[in-house]
């Protein structure tokens, strides 16, 4: 199975593109993008030594995790939820 060099989805109306790429190290990298911009701070990454044989035994390369995995985060607004959990813990207390 392919590991594609990007794809695209829609959420909320908008298009994002879903990006995979191989460092010099030959680990599998996978960010979202929006407008040519990241859209979170997640970055997701598959090292090259482990899917290499999982995929010739099983027939799936674990990347595809990785791509499901950063779509998913994007339609439940995890990062939004990282950062509302931030500034609420950086909120001075009432009474404080």
């Amino acid at each position: 199975m392919t590991i594609p060099q990007s794809r695209d989805f829609e959420f909320e109306g908008k298009k994002y593109e879903t990006r995979v790429w191989t460092d010099a190290e030959g680990t599998i990298n996978v960010r979202v993008y929006l407008e040519d911009k990241p859209v979170n701070g997640y970055e997701y990454l598959v090292h090259w030594d482990i899917p290499f044989g999982f995929q010739h035994k099983f027939g799936y390369h674990p990347a595809w995790d990785s791509i499901e995995t950063a779509e998913r985060d994007v339609k439940d607004k995890m990062w939004q939820k990282y950062v509302d959990a931030v500034r609420k813990t950086n909120e001075p207390s009432e009474g404080g």
